[in-house]
């Protein structure tokens, strides 16, 4: 008679579930930009560390358990444990939130955000008066991506400058109706411009006209320069 020796039977060992960044993305629907914000503060709030670099995966029960217990719903910078806490990014509409061009213009009532950027990067002389300077650049180095505290560019709506003083040497009101762009207000400043530069070209003073007068694009200052050394009126 054989007698055969029974062996116990192995189980698998079950290893507990990994995923990458992307996959914890998907799976809460965090975007990519707040996945990048948790993790430039993951030394305040305690976000798990990979337990694996390349590429990076987490334990995924630990990971989900920590960002479930995130103030806000889940969208905050900052654990409910004992961690040192970070503040919010200020809401929308917050005086001190940081704005781009886009807002600046918005704000202002200005069609094209190209006007405000090429006024943030004008020399302080070329701009508009009361213009403030950026509180911040998206690249420093080139001077791009301006930035500026709300309460900043609702103030400068307030104080921006209307019309300068008339062109010197024509008494007031001694201008003649006629002639272009008469009783539009550009006019004044086209005059006092001619007269302050007379050596520059009809392009280089509408640059820098638009520059200090955001609200105007450099094609229009230079159709409306054009034409009123056209019919010198």
């Amino acid at each position: 008679m054989t007698i055969t020796e029974d062996r116990p039977t192995m189980t698998p060992e079950r290893r507990p579930r990994l995923s990458t960044r992307a996959e914890l993305a998907a799976h809460h629907g965090i975007s990519s930009s707040t996945m990048d914000r948790l993790w430039a503060a993951r030394d305040t709030n305690g976000q798990p560390a990979p337990v694996e670099t390349r590429p990076m995966r987490w334990l995924t029960a630990e990971w989900d358990h920590w960002y479930t217990h995130l103030p806000a719903g889940g969208t905050g910078t900052a654990s409910t444990t004992t961690r040192t806490t970070t503040p919010p990014p200020p809401p929308p509409g917050d005086p001190q939130d940081l704005i781009g061009p886009s807002e600046f213009a918005r704000i202002l009532g200005v069609d094209s955000h190209a006007q405000i950027s090429r006024a943030a990067k004008a020399r302080p002389e070329d701009r508009p008066e009361h213009f403030p300077d950026p509180d911040d650049w998206g690249d420093p180095v080139a001077r791009t991506r301006p930035k500026w505290r709300r309460h900043r560019a609702e103030e400068y709506a307030k104080l921006r400058p209307t019309l300068p003083v008339a062109r010197p040497g024509r008494p007031k009101g001694t201008a003649k109706p006629g002639g272009p762009y008469a009783g539009d207000p550009r006019r004044a400043i086209v005059d006092q411009a001619l007269a302050d530069h007379p050596d520059l070209s009809a392009r280089a003073l509408a640059r820098q006209l638009a520059a200090r007068h955001p609200d105007t694009a450099d094609r229009t200052w230079e159709r409306i320069i054009r034409a009123v050394t056209a019919n010198d009126v």
